[in-house]
């Protein structure tokens, strides 16, 4: 796990602070999670994600690594300050607070639609899911979302990382890659999960696994991927 910082209390709202104040709000934190975990926080997460304009620069002089009140992107990207660089990661569109007088069940069924969409269309994404001890300790989320999580560990190319891990590896791609990095998104196949149908020994169609119940006809693109699809079977007489 990793251990980030939130703020001193969740009223303490950092557009109502003075420099000098958030200063030392964000100071005093890293040395009280220092003291418990043994080890300084390098994430940081504002009350209901409101930062201030010195927010990102203050983290930096710090030594953070990564800011995790942005809503302008849905992928990481490097934030430069007067003071350093921090990833910026992008925060949840929504968290399990949202239920407590809804249905949990919409948890769930948001996320998978969510996953099946990105996981279709715009590899390589990101999902932050966002859960509150208070709220989704409780056992009517708890149960959505290990149901959740056990939809989302059916998908070998997911990766479940925490936060510092997420910004330790944007920062290692930028470095191999060079500041400039873009990240692309494009059309994937899935050639560990696909179904190939020949008829009379000669392949007439490929389908990928998709989200396990729908997949994408690929024939065409398979047909260019020979020797390793073969485009015709020998016939045993």
């Amino acid at each position: 796990h990793e251990i980030a910082a939130h703020s001193y209390t969740q009223d303490l709202i950092l557009p109502y602070l003075s420099p000098d104040q958030e200063k030392e709000t964000i100071q005093k934190c890293a040395r009280m999670i220092a003291a418990v975990a043994g080890t300084r926080p390098v994430g940081w997460f504002s009350p209901v994600a409101a930062p201030t304009s010195h927010t990102a620069q203050l983290l930096a002089a710090e030594g953070f690594l990564w800011h995790g009140d942005y809503n302008d992107t849905d992928l990481p990207y490097s934030l430069k300050t007067s003071e350093g660089t921090l990833v910026a990661i992008p925060h949840s569109d929504f968290t399990d607070n949202r239920l407590l007088r809804g249905k949990p069940r919409d948890f769930f069924d948001i996320y998978k639609n969510t996953f099946n969409f990105l996981y279709k269309h715009e590899a390589p994404s990101l999902i932050n899911l966002t859960v509150h001890a208070h709220f989704g300790g409780r056992p009517l989320m708890s149960a959505i979302i290990s149901e959740l999580l056990h939809y989302l560990k059916g998908f070998p190319e997911a990766w479940f990382a925490r936060h510092d891990e997420v910004a330790r590896w944007d920062e290692r791609m930028r470095k191999a890659l060079g500041a400039g990095l873009r990240y692309l998104l494009e059309p994937k196949l899935d050639g560990a999960s696909m179904e190939l149908v020949y008829e009379r020994g000669q392949l007439v169609r490929a389908v990928t696994r998709g989200n396990g119940t729908e997949g994408d006809a690929v024939t065409a693109n398979v047909r260019t991927i020979t020797p390793d699809r073969p485009l015709a079977l020998a016939l045993l007489r």
